[in-house]
Parts: C-alpha cells; sequence; structure tokens
C-alpha cells in the first residue's frame, strides 16, 4: 500500500503545543482553535 502525500493538505499550528496531550485534545485544538475539520484529509503538524 502507497501513501499518497499530495492528496492531503497540510496545516501547521504556530506557538508551543504541550506534548503531552492525547490524540482527543489535539483534534479539539483543530475544530474549535483552528476552525479545521481533524477528519478530514489533513495533516495537522504542532510545534
Amino acid at each position: 500500500m502507497f501513501f499518497d502525500y499530495d492528496s492531503y493538505s497540510y496545516y501547521v499550528r504556530p506557538g508551543f503545543t504541550d506534548a503531552r496531550k492525547s490524540f482527543r485534545t489535539l483534534s479539539c485544538i483543530v475544530d474549535e482553535e483552528m476552525n479545521l475539520d481533524s477528519r478530514a484529509k489533513a495533516m495537522f503538524i504542532f510545534c
């Protein structure tokens, strides 16, 4: 199985993100603070 990187959108959240957060908390950040759909075909990068 091959991963098609071109079919995804990429988003970077600037600022500090606590690395101890779970995927549920990170998806809430995407949904509420970034106003994006965390279930979309996208990659989210946290600093």
